[in-house]
Formats: structure tokens, C-alpha cells, sequence
């Protein structure tokens, strides 16, 4: 039996924080020998009502055999991670005192050129310490964070591995969904208005207002192809400014007829959530967890290309050609075209998408055979 203390975004309303520790949760229970047993810790309860303190590390020590902190945007460099300046907000000295070996699983970052990264010092020495740790195993996710955390740590990182995203291997719960239609091709739009400023940089109000003039020029020219129920998908609370936005560039005969808003679920209804994904004839997505997870579940996805992650992430995995950059100046005619072929001929890209997440699985199945190997008595 192996007692794993998982620490993660458990209690967001970010619902991709869910598909996360799905993922996680599901591959560890296959690839780890014997009875696995989670606890589940929500490291946003001490980011903002509790404390990393003494009493934390003694439970970890006590009541597991193995610490994972899972995959999420755990490096923001915000001003209130005083400690760690991560989400992980433990000061050094008590990481210090962990007896059990750390797993870092697929963690990555959400910090945009311009903005100020504080605590930078007390980062950078806990990044050095879980890197050179002789029980830790330090797994980034698959969107370029590992060279990111070189650049802004300063150093090379060799111990570092790229892991595959866990929202890949999320499960679903087979459900009724409302905002499906029968008869017609079911299309999931996901938006992201997150850290709007700084997506769209400088002149972020004419990119932003291109970007969905065009996304509706888009829709039009799907729906005049074939029958079409749109469905918009928001994912955290800035998506709805963003869909408000979107449907003033919709014309009537659709926005009225044709479209409707999927419910907003937290972390913790992710398998429901994702269930409509998984039933979705197509997925355009402007999020990280609307694009892996579509490509996990063997969903025709194109991605909008609108940050570095997407794109690394796309390349890691050798699946470029999925992507749209989010200002390209014909990306009306480019996702009207790509989506209009998912949509008439799905079979060779689902085939695509499954090869895809299976090479991905064995990275994922050789991080854990590490894992196991940290767990056998020294």
C-alpha cells in the first residue's frame, strides 16, 4: 500500500485544475505497485485561509510514504508567496525537515513578459533545493516550463524532466448534458480572458476585438456548411466578459437560434465537465485544458494559439499543425476550413490524437517507474 499525500488544486473554481488531478490521480494508481491511497490537501486553502507550516510537514511525515504536489499554474510570482514565491509556499527550512520523497507532477507557470516576479530570491533557492533533493523528482509540464524555470532561476537544471500534461489521461463520467442537440454537429467553443493585458499585449483591445470578429466570422461560415449547435464552455470567471463580447459579433439568426452557455463547474466536477467535451462533434479552444484535454479524450480540437505553453506544448508532442495562431489575418478562413474537415472526415485525426496520447503515457509511465524506485526501502 503506498499512502500518497497530494497536494493540489483541489477546492478551485478553475475547472482545469480538475482535469489535472484526475489525470494524475489515475495514472498513479496504474503505475504504482499495490494499493494506492490518496489524501487529498488543497494548497489554495493555505494560499489563503491556512498556513505552510510545522504542522503540514509533520502530517506529510506521519501520514504518507510519498508527497506529490500536482500538476497546476503552482509558478505566478505573486506578492502574497512570501516564503517560496510559489503557490507551494512552504519556507525553506521546513522543506528541509520532509522526510518522505517529493514528486513534483507537471507543474507549470503563468507569468507574462512585464510583469514583476517577486520573491525571486526565495524561488530561485527552493527550485535549487527540489533540484538537487537526492529523494525528490522534479516534473514540469510539457509547455516549455523547464526552459522558462532555467531562464528565470538562472541556471541549468539537468535533473528537471518535461512531463507530459496529466489533463491528458483526464476519465469522464458518462452524463446528460442539456446544452447537447441531437441531429446536428455539437461544436464547444472555449474562451480564455485570463490576464487579458498582457495575452493581447500593447493594443490589446483591437487584437481582442479581431480575434472575435473573426471567431464569429468562423462560426458563420460552419453553420452555413452544415447544422451546427455552438456551444461557448467557460472555464473560470473572466471567460464570461469574453463570451458577452463574442456574441455581439454573432449574428441573430444564430446567437438566438443556435447558441447556447455551458454551466461554469469547479475543480472537483471536472469528469462531469469533461464528459461534454468528450461528447462534443468539435472543440475550439483558446485554453490549455480545453486543448489537452480534447486531444487526451480523441476529440477534434484547433486550437487558438494565444501563449507560449500552447504552442510548446503542441510542439512537445508533435502535433503543431493542430494549432492557430490567434492573430493570424486569416484565421476566420483557416479555422472555418480546419473545423469543416473535422467535421466531415473525424476518424483520421481521432486515430492522430490517441497515438499522440499514448506516446505520451509511456513518458508519463517512465517518470512513475522513478517513483516506485523512490519508494523502495534505501
Amino acid at each position: 500500500m503506498v499512502r500518497i499525500f497530494h497536494l493540489a488544486n483541489f477546492n478551485s473554481t478553475n475547472v482545469g485544475n480538475g482535469a489535472l488531478t484526475v489525470g494524475t490521480e489515475i495514472t498513479l494508481r496504474e503505475d504504482l505497485e499495490g494499493e494506492v491511497i490518496f489524501h487529498q490537501e488543497p494548497w489554495d486553502d493555505y494560499n489563503f485561509e491556512r498556513r505552510f507550516d510545522a504542522e503540514f510537514v509533520r502530517r506529510i511525515n506521519e501520514e504518507s510514504d510519498l508527497f506529490v504536489i500536482g500538476g497546476a499554474v503552482a509558478i505566478n510570482g505573486r506578492h502574497y508567496l512570501t516564503n517560496a514565491g510559489m503557490r507551494v509556499d512552504l519556507p525553506l527550512e521546513l522543506w528541509e525537515k520532509i522526510e518522505r520523497p517529493i514528486i513534483v507532477h507537471g507543474i507549470s507557470y503563468r507569468f507574462w513578459k512585464g510583469q514583476e516576479f517577486h520573491h525571486l530570491d526565495k524561488f530561485r533557492r527552493t527550485v535549487q533545493f527540489l533540484h538537487d533533493h537526492p529523494r525528490a523528482l522534479f516534473g514540469v509540464r510539457n509547455d516549455g516550463t523547464r526552459e522558462w524555470l532555467q531562464r528565470i532561476v538562472g541556471a541549468e537544471l539537468p535533473k528537471v524532466v518535461s512531463l507530459p500534461d496529466p489533463a491528458l489521461y483526464v476519465q469522464t463520467d458518462d452524463a446528460f448534458h442539456p446544452e447537447l442537440r441531437p441531429g446536428v454537429k455539437n461544436v464547444l467553443l472555449a474562451f480564455n480572458n485570463e490576464d487579458e493585458e498582457f495575452r493581447f499585449g500593447a493594443q490589446a483591445a483591437e487584437l481582442k476585438s479581431n480575434l472575435l470578429r473573426q471567431l464569429a466570422e468562423a462560426v458563420v461560415r460552419l453553420f452555413d456548411a452544415c447544422p451546427l449547435n455552438l456551444i461557448l464552455c467557460p472555464h473560470y470567471l473572466d471567460d464570461y466578459r469574453m463570451i458577452g463580447e463574442f456574441i455581439q459579433h454573432l449574428p441573430p439568426r444564430i446567437a438566438h437560434r443556435h447558441t447556447v452557455v455551458a454551466g461554469m463547474q469547479r475543480a472537483s466536477q471536472a469528469r462531469y465537465f469533461y464528459d461534454l467535451y468528450a461528447k462534443a462533434d468539435l472543440v475550439i479552444a483558446m485554453r490549455v485544458h480545453s486543448m489537452s484535454p480534447s486531444i487526451g479524450l480523441g476529440v477534434p480540437v484547433v486550437p487558438i494559439v494565444s501563449q507560449a505553453r500552447m504552442s510548446e506544448f503542441l510542439a512537445d508532442i508533435g502535433e503543431t499543425q493542430l494549432g492557430v495562431a490567434y492573430d493570424a489575418p486569416d484565421l476566420a478562413a483557416q479555422l472555418a476550413s480546419r473545423g469543416l474537415s473535422l467535421l466531415e472526415n473525424p476518424a483520421p485525426v481521432r486515430a492522430e490524437l490517441k497515438a499522440a496520447t499514448a506516446a505520451c503515457r509511456e513518458r508519463t509511465r517512465r517518470f512513475h517507474a522513478e517513483v516506485t524506485r523512490l519508494l523502495q526501502p534505501a
